[in-house]
Protein backbone atom coordinates (compact mmCIF):
# COMPACT_ATOMS: atom_id res chain seq x y z
CA UNK A 1 0.00 0.00 0.00
CA UNK A 2 1.83 3.05 -1.31
CA UNK A 3 1.67 6.31 0.56
CA UNK A 4 3.58 9.51 1.14
CA UNK A 5 6.25 9.33 3.82
CA UNK A 6 4.72 10.66 7.03
CA UNK A 7 1.15 10.19 5.80
CA UNK A 8 -1.25 9.06 8.53
CA UNK A 9 -4.42 7.05 7.91
CA UNK A 10 -7.20 5.45 9.90
CA UNK A 11 -7.03 1.65 9.70
CA UNK A 12 -9.63 -0.80 11.04
CA UNK A 13 -7.27 -3.79 10.95
CA UNK A 14 -5.45 -5.29 13.89
CA UNK A 15 -1.99 -5.13 12.27
CA UNK A 16 0.02 -2.45 10.52
CA UNK A 17 0.45 -3.11 6.77
CA UNK A 18 3.90 -3.38 5.21
CA UNK A 19 5.74 -0.04 5.02
CA UNK A 20 3.42 1.36 7.67
CA UNK A 21 3.60 1.41 11.46
CA UNK A 22 1.18 2.19 14.26
CA UNK A 23 1.29 5.73 15.63
CA UNK A 24 2.37 4.64 19.10
CA UNK A 25 5.24 7.05 19.73
CA UNK A 26 7.90 4.39 19.15
CA UNK A 27 11.53 5.38 18.49
CA UNK A 28 13.08 4.68 15.08
CA UNK A 29 16.75 4.80 14.11
CA UNK A 30 17.62 7.74 11.91
CA UNK A 31 20.11 5.61 9.97
CA UNK A 32 17.34 3.15 9.03
CA UNK A 33 14.57 5.67 8.32
CA UNK A 34 16.53 8.69 7.13
CA UNK A 35 13.93 9.70 4.52
CA UNK A 36 11.09 9.72 7.06
CA UNK A 37 13.30 11.64 9.52
CA UNK A 38 13.88 14.25 6.82
CA UNK A 39 10.10 14.73 6.63
CA UNK A 40 8.98 14.78 10.29
CA UNK A 41 12.24 15.35 12.21
CA UNK A 42 12.14 14.78 15.95
CA UNK A 43 9.14 17.00 16.69
CA UNK A 44 7.39 14.04 18.30
CA UNK A 45 10.35 12.90 20.41
CA UNK A 46 13.79 11.36 20.20
CA UNK A 47 17.23 12.94 20.47
CA UNK A 48 17.38 13.95 16.80
CA UNK A 49 20.90 12.51 16.58
CA UNK A 50 20.46 8.77 16.73
CA UNK A 51 16.70 8.35 16.81
CA UNK A 52 13.34 10.05 16.41
CA UNK A 53 9.81 9.22 17.53
CA UNK A 54 6.63 8.60 15.59
CA UNK A 55 3.53 10.55 16.65
CA UNK A 56 1.81 8.92 19.63
CA UNK A 57 -1.90 8.99 18.80
CA UNK A 58 -3.02 6.33 21.27
CA UNK A 59 -6.24 7.59 22.90
CA UNK A 60 -5.84 10.95 21.14
CA UNK A 61 -7.72 12.76 18.39
CA UNK A 62 -5.65 14.74 15.86
CA UNK A 63 -6.54 18.37 15.13
CA UNK A 64 -5.32 20.71 12.42
CA UNK A 65 -2.26 22.83 13.20
CA UNK A 66 -2.49 26.62 12.94
CA UNK A 67 -4.96 29.17 14.22
CA UNK A 68 -8.51 29.25 12.91
CA UNK A 69 -10.78 32.32 13.26
CA UNK A 70 -11.54 32.85 16.92
CA UNK A 71 -9.48 29.81 17.89
CA UNK A 72 -6.26 29.25 19.85
CA UNK A 73 -2.97 28.83 17.99
CA UNK A 74 -1.92 25.17 17.88
CA UNK A 75 1.57 24.32 16.64
CA UNK A 76 2.43 21.02 15.04
CA UNK A 77 3.23 18.29 17.62
CA UNK A 78 1.51 20.21 20.44
CA UNK A 79 -0.48 18.04 22.84
CA UNK A 80 -3.26 18.85 25.30
CA UNK A 81 -6.56 17.86 26.83
CA UNK A 82 -7.68 15.56 29.64
CA UNK A 83 -9.99 12.56 29.77
CA UNK A 84 -11.27 13.68 33.18
CA UNK A 85 -11.76 17.28 34.31
CA UNK A 86 -12.41 18.67 37.77
CA UNK A 87 -14.23 21.99 37.70
CA UNK A 88 -12.86 24.99 39.56
CA UNK A 89 -15.01 27.66 41.25
CA UNK A 90 -14.56 29.99 38.27
CA UNK A 91 -15.95 27.32 35.93
CA UNK A 92 -19.11 26.65 37.94
CA UNK A 93 -22.35 28.40 37.12
CA UNK A 94 -23.88 30.86 39.56
CA UNK A 95 -25.94 29.05 42.19
CA UNK A 96 -27.39 29.44 45.68
CA UNK A 97 -26.81 27.37 48.81
CA UNK A 98 -29.31 27.04 51.64
CA UNK A 99 -28.18 28.40 55.03
CA UNK A 100 -29.66 27.34 58.38
CA UNK A 101 -29.46 29.87 61.23
CA UNK A 102 -29.61 29.47 65.00
CA UNK A 103 -29.76 32.84 66.80
CA UNK A 104 -29.33 33.39 70.56
CA UNK A 105 -29.53 36.69 72.45
CA UNK A 106 -28.12 37.79 75.81
CA UNK A 107 -28.78 41.12 77.51
CA UNK A 108 -27.35 43.09 80.42
CA UNK A 109 -29.67 46.04 80.98
CA UNK A 110 -29.74 48.48 83.93
CA UNK A 111 -32.26 51.23 84.73
CA UNK A 112 -31.57 54.39 86.75
CA UNK A 113 -34.29 56.92 87.49
CA UNK A 114 -36.13 59.15 89.93
CA UNK A 115 -39.80 59.50 90.86
CA UNK A 116 -41.65 62.73 91.83
CA UNK A 117 -44.77 62.00 93.92
CA UNK A 118 -47.61 64.55 94.30
CA UNK A 119 -49.32 64.87 97.71
CA UNK A 120 -52.40 66.57 99.12
CA UNK A 121 -52.07 68.78 102.17
CA UNK A 122 -53.34 67.27 105.40
CA UNK A 123 -52.61 64.30 107.54
CA UNK A 124 -53.00 60.68 106.66
CA UNK A 125 -56.05 60.12 108.87
CA UNK A 126 -58.22 62.80 107.33
CA UNK A 127 -60.30 62.93 104.20
CA UNK A 128 -58.47 66.01 102.97
CA UNK A 129 -55.94 64.07 100.88
CA UNK A 130 -58.77 62.85 98.73
CA UNK A 131 -58.90 61.28 95.29
CA UNK A 132 -56.31 58.73 96.37
CA UNK A 133 -53.36 61.09 96.65
CA UNK A 134 -50.79 60.57 99.35
CA UNK A 135 -51.10 62.86 102.38
CA UNK A 136 -48.56 65.57 102.81
CA UNK A 137 -48.11 64.62 106.47
CA UNK A 138 -48.30 61.07 107.72
CA UNK A 139 -50.48 60.35 110.76
CA UNK A 140 -48.97 57.44 112.57
CA UNK A 141 -48.70 54.71 109.95
CA UNK A 142 -51.29 56.28 107.66
CA UNK A 143 -50.22 58.18 104.58
CA UNK A 144 -53.63 58.21 102.98
CA UNK A 145 -57.22 58.74 103.99
CA UNK A 146 -58.91 55.77 105.61
CA UNK A 147 -62.00 56.81 103.72
CA UNK A 148 -60.52 55.35 100.56
CA UNK A 149 -61.93 51.92 99.70
CA UNK A 150 -59.81 48.87 99.11
CA UNK A 151 -60.61 48.94 95.42
CA UNK A 152 -59.53 52.54 94.85
CA UNK A 153 -56.27 52.93 93.01
CA UNK A 154 -53.78 55.73 93.16
CA UNK A 155 -54.51 58.64 90.88
CA UNK A 156 -52.75 58.35 87.56
CA UNK A 157 -50.87 61.64 87.89
CA UNK A 158 -49.60 61.03 91.42
CA UNK A 159 -46.10 60.02 90.35
CA UNK A 160 -43.83 61.14 87.54
CA UNK A 161 -40.94 58.76 86.88
CA UNK A 162 -37.86 59.62 84.83
CA UNK A 163 -35.63 56.66 84.01
CA UNK A 164 -32.62 55.90 81.82
CA UNK A 165 -32.15 52.35 80.60
CA UNK A 166 -28.77 51.24 79.28
CA UNK A 167 -26.77 48.10 78.70
CA UNK A 168 -25.67 45.66 76.06
CA UNK A 169 -27.65 43.25 73.94
CA UNK A 170 -25.62 40.55 72.20
CA UNK A 171 -27.01 38.50 69.32
CA UNK A 172 -25.09 35.41 68.26
CA UNK A 173 -26.07 33.86 64.93
CA UNK A 174 -24.70 30.43 64.06
CA UNK A 175 -25.03 29.86 60.32
CA UNK A 176 -24.32 26.65 58.48
CA UNK A 177 -24.25 26.35 54.70
CA UNK A 178 -25.52 23.10 53.27
CA UNK A 179 -22.89 21.07 51.44
CA UNK A 180 -23.79 19.81 47.98
CA UNK A 181 -21.84 18.06 45.27
CA UNK A 182 -18.54 16.22 45.50
CA UNK A 183 -14.91 16.44 44.43
CA UNK A 184 -14.95 13.80 41.70
CA UNK A 185 -13.86 14.92 38.22
CA UNK A 186 -16.35 14.54 35.39
CA UNK A 187 -15.94 12.52 32.22
CA UNK A 188 -14.70 14.83 29.46
CA UNK A 189 -15.01 12.33 26.59
CA UNK A 190 -17.29 12.65 23.58
CA UNK A 191 -18.84 9.48 22.11
CA UNK A 192 -16.02 7.49 20.56
CA UNK A 193 -15.05 4.39 18.56
CA UNK A 194 -11.49 3.10 18.75
CA UNK A 195 -9.56 2.44 15.50
CA UNK A 196 -5.86 2.27 14.62
CA UNK A 197 -3.88 5.15 13.18
CA UNK A 198 -0.96 4.16 10.98
CA UNK A 199 1.88 6.20 9.49
CA UNK A 200 3.76 5.52 6.27
CA UNK A 201 7.44 4.88 7.08
CA UNK A 202 8.54 3.72 3.62
CA UNK A 203 6.91 5.24 0.57
CA UNK A 204 6.87 8.17 -1.79
CA UNK A 205 8.97 11.12 -0.70
CA UNK A 206 6.69 14.19 -0.81
CA UNK A 207 8.12 16.87 -3.06
CA UNK A 208 8.07 20.43 -1.81
CA UNK A 209 6.14 22.86 -4.02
Amino acid sequence: MDGFLGEIKWFAGTFAPAYWQFCWGQLLNISEYSSLFAVIGNKYGGDGINNFALPDLRCRVPIGAGQGPGMTLRNIADKGGNEMEQLSLDQMGAHIHQISNNATTTSNLTANGSAAILCQSGTGNSDIPKDNYFAGTARGTNSYSTAATGTDVMNANVATINANIGGDVNVNVLSQCSVVGGTSPHDNMQPWLCLNLIICVEGIYPERP
